[in-house]
C-alpha cells in the first residue's frame, strides 16, 4: 500500500512546470494495421507522431533533410523558442515531408537543453500568479516573475474559521471562512465509471462494466464554495491507498440542497502537491493547437440531494456518454505513475493527457516530450491563466477508433514518457509496421513502451482498433492477426534491423516471471520469463551508462544491444537470462561480446 501525505488532497492549482505512437492504417503486404513511429511528428496531417529525444549512443544526431541542421530532440532558437524537427510516419514522404516547428516557452519559462533535449524550464520556483495550499491554514502565492519568482506563504485566520481552499481547477486557493461547530460531518461516497475492454478474441470491445475510479479528486462544494475535498482509495483514517473508488470528505460546512460533488481526473505531485498529470478535453484534431490552447479539464458533478442526500452517498456512476473514457485513460496512466514513483533518484515530470469523444487527434495517439514545448490548459482569459506540463499525451476517441478503451496503448504512450523522463530515447522517426522490420532505435523505443504497456495491463496481447479494423499483437508467442512475426536473422549482425514487437517479447520475457506470487504485483507471466521485475528493470532503463552512451556499440543510436548490456553491466540480468531470451528469436546477441562494464 502507498502512503498519501495529509496535505496532498488540500492542493489543486496550477501546474507549471515526441517519443511518440501513432496506430495507423499500414500499407505493408498484408495491409493489416500498423503501429505509427516514434518520429518527430506532432499532428500533422499524415498521422505521424512527435520526435523523441535525442540523448546518448550518437542520439541528437543532425538532420539533413528538410530540417536542416534542426533534430528531432529540437534546439534553442533563442532564450524563448524551440524548434524542433518532425518526421511524419508516412510512406509517402513527398506528400507529407519532414519539417520544422517552431513552439514558444512563453513568459516565465526559457528555453535550455537538458540532456540534449530542447525544454522550456520554469525560471522561478513557481510560476507568477500560481496560487495554491501548502496546508489547511496556509495559502501559497506565486510572487515576483521570471527568476525572481518565489512562494510567499500568508497565515489563514484560524481563530475565525478560516481555512485553506481551493475551488474548481483554474480557481485561486484562498482562505475563507469556513467555521464548523464540533466534530466535523463526514460525507462518505464511491465513484465508479464505465468501461469497455477487448473481448476474449480480441475482436472487439466487452459489453459495459462498472468499475471503480480510485485516485481521483474529489471536490464539495456548497453552490461555489468548497466545504470538503478527498481522494478516492485513500483512508483518510490509516493514511492508506486501498486502490477503490470510495471516498470520504471532512465537511467544514452542513449539506444543503444546493451541495454537489465533483470529481477530477488529476494527480499530483507528490513534493510539491501541484497537479502531476490530469486529462483535459481536446479542442479538436490538431495535435500541437491541442497543446497550445486547450481550455477545461475533465469533470464530473453530481448534486448530493440526486446521489440519495445524507452523509452516505450512493455511487456516482460517470456514464460511457458523459465522457468516462478520459476517466478509463487516467487510470491506466495513474497505474504507471504509481509503478515508477518507485524508481530511486528521479523526478516526475508532469504530463497532460488529451482527448475528446468527439475528435481523432491526427497522429492517432501520441505522446509529445518537452522538445515540443510542453502542453497547456489554459483555464482564464489572463496571460497567467494556465497551467503547463512538462509532456503531453494525445489520445482518439470517435466510434471508429476508441483509443480510451485500449488499456495496451493507453499504457504504451506513457511507456514513451517512462523512457523520456527516466531514461534516453534514440530520436529516431520514419514509418514503421505491425509486421515489418524498423531501424534499430525506432524499434528499441517502440518495444520499450510496448513491453512497459504489456506488463501494464498484465498480459502479452497488444489489442487495438483503428479505423473501424480491430487488431492484435501476442509479444509472448511472436504472432500477429495475419501469422507469424518475421524474427531476425540469427547470422546478422547486431544492428541489424528488427519488428519492435519481437523486441518488445524479449524485454517482456526479461520482465515478467513463470508465475506470480501472492504478495507481487501481477505484472503477467510467460512460460520463458526470467522473473526481473520492475525493481531491476527501471534500474536497468536508468542506469547513467546507458543515458550517456558510454554502453552504445554497434548501431549510431540507444538501442536493445545497449538495453541487454545495461542490464549485465548493472548485474540485474545474468548473462543466462539474457541468452534464455535472445534464444526464443534467434537474435544474435551474445553476452560475451558486451563492452567492458567499468
Amino acid at each position: 500500500m502507498r502512503m498519501r501525505p495529509s496535505w496532498l488532497i488540500v492542493a489543486l492549482a496550477a501546474c507549471t512546470g515526441l517519443a511518440a505512437c501513432t496506430i495507423q492504417k499500414a500499407n505493408d503486404d498484408d495491409t493489416e494495421p500498423g503501429e505509427g513511429g516514434s518520429g518527430g511528428e506532432a499532428g500533422s496531417s499524415a498521422g505521424g507522431s512527435a520526435g523523441e529525444t535525442s540523448q546518448g549512443g550518437g542520439a541528437g544526431a543532425t538532420n539533413h533533410g528538410a530540417c536542416g541542421d534542426v533534430p528531432v530532440s529540437g534546439i534553442c532558437a533563442d532564450k524563448s523558442t524551440i524548434k524542433t524537427c518532425v518526421i511524419p510516419e508516412t510512406s509517402d514522404p513527398e506528400k507529407d515531408p519532414e519539417k520544422v516547428i517552431t513552439t514558444s516557452c512563453g513568459t516565465d519559462r526559457e528555453c535550455v537543453m537538458d540532456k540534449g533535449v530542447a525544454t522550456c524550464k520554469l525560471l522561478g520556483e513557481c510560476k507568477t500568479g500560481d496560487t495554491s495550499c501548502k496546508n489547511d491554514t496556509t495559502l501559497l502565492t506565486c510572487a515576483g516573475s521570471g527568476a525572481t519568482a518565489k512562494w510567499q506563504e500568508t497565515a489563514c485566520n484560524t481563530a475565525n474559521g478560516e481555512k485553506c481552499v481551493i475551488g474548481k481547477p483554474g480557481t485561486p486557493a484562498k482562505c475563507f471562512p469556513l467555521a464548523s461547530s464540533g466534530q466535523p460531518d463526514r460525507l462518505t461516497g464511491t465513484i465508479q465509471f464505465e468501461r469497455k475492454k477487448p473481448n476474449e478474441t480480441n475482436t472487439g470491445w466487452s459489453e459495459v462494466e462498472v468499475r471503480d475510479a480510485t485516485d481521483a479528486y474529489v471536490g464539495v462544494f456548497d453552490g461555489d464554495v468548497m466545504i470538503g475535498k478527498a481522494l478516492t482509495g485513500y483512508d483518510i483514517d490509516t493514511q492508506q491507498f486501498n486502490y477503490d473508488g470510495k471516498f470520504t470528505a471532512e465537511l467544514s460546512a452542513p449539506i444543503t440542497d444546493n451541495t454537489w460533488i465533483w470529481v477530477w481526473a488529476m494527480a499530483f505531485n507528490y513534493d510539491t502537491g501541484q497537479p502531476l498529470m490530469a486529462i483535459a478535453k481536446a479542442k479538436g484534431s490538431d495535435v500541437m493547437a491541442n497543446a497550445e490552447g486547450a481550455e477545461e479539464y475533465w469533470a464530473w458533478g453530481a448534486k448530493v440531494s440526486d446521489l440519495g442526500g445524507g452523509l452516505d452517498l450512493q455511487p456516482m456512476v460517470i456514464r460511457e456518454t458523459d465522457g468516462s473514457g478520459a476517466m478509463n485513460a487516467y487510470q491506466w496512466i495513474d497505474f504507471g505513475l504509481q509503478r515508477t514513483q518507485t524508481i530511486p533518484g528521479t523526478t516526475q515530470k508532469s504530463l497532460i493527457v488529451y482527448w475528446s469523444d468527439q475528435f481523432l487527434p491526427e497522429c492517432g495517439a501520441c505522446f509529445c516530450g518537452p522538445q515540443c514545448g510542453g502542453g497547456a490548459v489554459k483555464y482564464g482569459t489572463g496571460a497567467g491563466e494556465v497551467d503547463m506540463y512538462d509532456s503531453f499525451i494525445a489520445l482518439g476517441g470517435p466510434p471508429d477508433d476508441e483509443t480510451h478503451w485500449a488499456s495496451p496503448v493507453i499504457s504504451h504512450e506513457f511507456g514513451h514518457y517512462a523512457m523520456m523522463n527516466y531514461s534516453v530515447s534514440p530520436g529516431e522517426g520514419g514509418p514503421h509496421y505491425l509486421g515489418q522490420a524498423s531501424k534499430p532505435g525506432l524499434a528499441y523505443s517502440e518495444a520499450w513502451a510496448t513491453a512497459f504497456a504489456q506488463t501494464n495491463v498484465g498480459n502479452p496481447v497488444y489489442m487495438d482498433q483503428q479505423e473501424g479494423t480491430f487488431f492484435w499483437v501476442d509479444i509472448a508467442k511472436y504472432t500477429y492477426t495475419n501469422g507469424n512475426l518475421e524474427k531476425p536473422d540469427p547470422d546478422g549482425a547486431i544492428d541489424q534491423n528488427l519488428n519492435e514487437n519481437v523486441g518488445a517479447g524479449m524485454i517482456w520475457k526479461l520482465w515478467v516471471p513463470t508465475q506470480t506470487a501472492s504478495d507481487q504485483l501481477d505484472i503477467g507471466t510467460d512460460p520463458d520469463g526470467r522473473g526481473l521485475g520492475d525493481s531491476k528493470i527501471f534500474t536497468v532503463l536508468t542506469n547513467p551508462k546507458l543515458i550517456d552512451g558510454t554502453l552504445n556499440r554497434g548501431y549510431s543510436k540507444v538501442d536493445l544491444v545497449d538495453f541487454f548490456d545495461s542490464a549485465l553491466c548493472t548485474s540485474q540480468a545474468t548473462d543466462a537470462d539474457v541468452s534464455a531470451v535472445v534464444a526464443t528469436t534467434g537474435f544474435p546477441y551474445d553476452p560475451a561480446t558486451k563492452p567492458a562494464c567499468q
